[in-house]
């Protein structure tokens, strides 16, 4: 009865692919493999870090953080729809875009600066936690200008509450959904992307690194050519010339992986909570950010701040293997019967891993629409 349903539903298929940049054509990402790894296990003054950042399975990560065009396309997509949508952001402290006041509305619309190098490959630092993951539920849905696009996908929007007092939790969904594509890396993803050497065979095996460039010396600050990183980089006092560093000026300084800018660059937003003494209060994030004093490319920092805070935070994207929508059983990475047997098991039972189209929340034909186009495709 279930091939018969799949034929019936191959019928239904359009040839027409889906057009427009994917997140595939947008970010480079690597695997990172090795599963099973053991947890840091270097000497700590920091209890919390001793044993994380041991990841069971594979994942990817992207080799840059977001940059300054991405996320500004990502701004002018919906801030430029209404003056509500327009409230959900707000402008980064440091990137290489500012607003257009040519513009007269609806909303805000932002443009690339003319006073300065490679705007658009500049980090865009002061991006919140809860933008970050209206930026990825993006992704996973497809990149769409529909304003569902931004309010589910990786997290539930709809959970961006807070508490009052006395201890004004924040009730932000905790992780993202199992069948996301796209989200923003764990503590545990994060730390193995940047400090863990599956091949430095300590005792036969893989191990750790203090520092995110695969060494235990502390990157040298200074200007690319002459420096390391862009952390820790000030002239008179004044972090600038290090926030106008364009994303990937420091190629020598790189993760055993192959990841750049984890020092430098920004703060970059975690998935997990912070610790602390009353409920949900602060979100993780590290990495040295460009123009700032802070030692987060140390293996045993870590920062917290509220899921509304900007500072100098930033988002890298972590993905699951398969990019492939339609790509729903093993095994992974071909496009078999199986997987169509499980997406209409998934979709018949109204699981949201069959959720595949907007409006998000939602099962219907456009979800079925999306998995054919994406199976009859071969998938990217």
């Amino acid at each position: 009865m279930r091939r018969v349903l799949v034929a019936a539903l191959v019928g239904f298929w359009v040839a027409s692919a889906p057009g427009g940049p994917t997140p595939e054509d947008w970010f480079e990402f690597v695997t990172i493999g090795d599963p099973g790894n053991p947890g840091y296990d270097r000497p700590v003054e920091n209890p919390f870090i001793e044993g994380r950042g041991a990841v069971d399975y594979e994942y990817r990560i992207a080799v840059r953080e977001v940059s300054t065009w991405q996320y500004m396309t990502f701004l002018n997509t919906f801030t430029t729809q209404s003056d509500e949508l327009a409230d959900l952001f707000r402008e980064p402290t440091h990137w290489g875009a500012e607003r257009d006041f040519s513009y007269a509305g609806p909303g805000d619309r932002y443009r690339l600066r003319a006073d300065m190098a490679s705007p658009g490959e500049l980090p865009a630092l002061g991006v919140s936690w809860r933008e970050a993951a209206r930026f990825v539920n993006w992704l996973n849905n497809g990149m769409s200008s529909d304003p569902s696009a931004i309010m589910d996908g990786a997290y539930d929007t709809s959970t961006f509450v807070q508490n009052g007092p006395p201890f004004n939790d924040f009730q932000d969904q905790d992780t993202h959904h199992p069948w996301a594509r796209y989200w923003i890396p764990t503590l545990d993803e994060w730390l193995k992307a940047a400090h863990y050497d599956s091949d430095k065979l300590d005792g036969g095996h893989g191990g750790w690194w203090i520092y995110n460039d695969g060494s235990d010396t502390e990157p040298v600050p200074g200007p690319p050519g002459e420096g390391e990183t862009s952390a820790r980089w000030l002239v008179d006092g004044s972090g600038r010339p290090a926030w106008e560093t364009p994303l990937g000026s420091y190629p020598q300084t790189r993760s055993p992986w192959g990841v750049v800018d984890i020092t430098g660059g920004g703060a970059e937003w975690l998935e997990d909570w912070s610790p602390s003494c009353c409920g949900h209060h602060d979100r993780h994030y590290d990495g040295g950010a460009a123009g700032s004093l802070s030692m987060l490319d140390h293996a045993e920092y870590v920062g917290g701040a509220n899921p509304n805070s900007h500072g100098l935070n930033t988002l890298r994207v972590a993905a699951a293997i398969s990019p492939c929508v339609a790509d729903f059983a093993e095994p992974f990475g071909v496009l078999d019967v199986s997987d169509a047997l499980s997406f209409l098991g998934a979709f018949s039972l109204g699981s949201l891993g069959a959720d595949l189209d907007i409006p998000a929340g939602v099962l219907d034909f456009s979800d079925v629409y999306a998995f054919l186009q994406a199976f009859a495709a071969g998938c990217p």
